[in-house]
């Protein structure tokens, strides 16, 4: 379980070793199970990571069976001054590893070495979400379901994003072929926090989508316009067709994004809007 308390840059990752049975002709009692835990890859490859936490060495299975569920911590900080331009990013991979070291006249091809999953931490001062010397954060994408039910208070929005990406002709502006991003992650959105004119040329585009199809008064009177693929990411705005509006009655103005793995170091990692049924 990995946790990053507000506005520090040490990721902790709790480890569970629990519920060790043994059942039938067995040699458990030479097997002896040793974890670790590791950061094989940064970036940018200088980044210095400081591990440490808790470890335990080699322990055999049935002392860490009659020991009842334990647990270890290992923890990993990058300080600031490390990463990539603009925000001082600095990207990494934790990996942690079980080794088993069989008894004699005992094998199981294959496993002696198992790394379990992977957890993919990330540093940064980005000034538009934290101060003094940074943070650290998880980069895997949480997913926020939206809901289409009768009842559900999205279901504006949700019913938009479905549109956008599944039937974009539906949707403002009209445009042979258009392929709204941000529906995979092969088709990420990315933040241009830093790039202000370009940020300024996708509002002025996203107005212009806007008034065609409804006038000038478009926000007069009928609630909000809503945005799939909003002004301030790459992918979408002036001098592209992939974004979509629709005008919806009341209620709050609301967006959808995400980006994907290993992205450039301006990519965000947000939350993905997804329509349920």
């Amino acid at each position: 379980m990995g946790t990053i308390a507000k506005d520090s840059r040490t990721v902790h990752v709790r480890y569970y070793f629990t519920d060790f049975r043994a059942s039938g002709g067995t040699g458990t009692a030479g097997l002896m199970i040793t974890a670790n835990a590791s950061v094989p890859q940064k970036r940018p490859a200088s980044a210095a990571a400081t591990q440490g936490g808790s470890i335990p060495g080699t322990r055999g299975f049935d002392a860490m069976a009659a020991a009842g569920t334990t647990t270890f911590e290992h923890t990993v900080t990058v300080a600031a001054g490390q990463g990539t331009k603009p925000d001082d990013t600095v990207y990494a991979v934790h990996q942690p590893n079980v080794r088993l070291l069989y008894p004699p006249g005992w094998d199981s091809k294959g496993t002696d070495s198992v790394n379990l999953f992977i957890l993919a931490p990330r540093w940064d001062k980005a000034t538009y979400v934290t101060r003094n010397g940074g943070a650290a954060i998880f980069s895997n994408v949480g997913a926020l379901p939206y809901s289409i039910k009768s009842d559900a208070v999205e279901k504006a929005v949700a019913e938009h994003i479905r549109d956008a990406f599944s039937k974009p002709g539906n949707t403002f502006p009209k445009s042979a072929g258009k392929n709204v991003p941000g529906h995979d992650i092969k088709h990420p959105l990315n933040r241009l926090y830093h790039d202000a004119k370009r940020r300024s040329d996708n509002r002025a585009e996203a107005i212009k989508a806007c008034k065609a199809p409804w006038g000038a008064g478009y926000s007069q009177g009928h609630g909000s316009i809503d945005s799939a693929g909003f002004s301030a990411v790459g992918q979408v705005g002036a001098g592209r067709a992939g974004h979509s509006r629709r005008r919806r009655a009341g209620g709050i103005n609301t967006c959808c994004r995400h980006a994907a793995p290993a992205a450039p170091p301006r990519s965000v990692r947000g939350i993905r809007g997804r329509a349920t049924p």
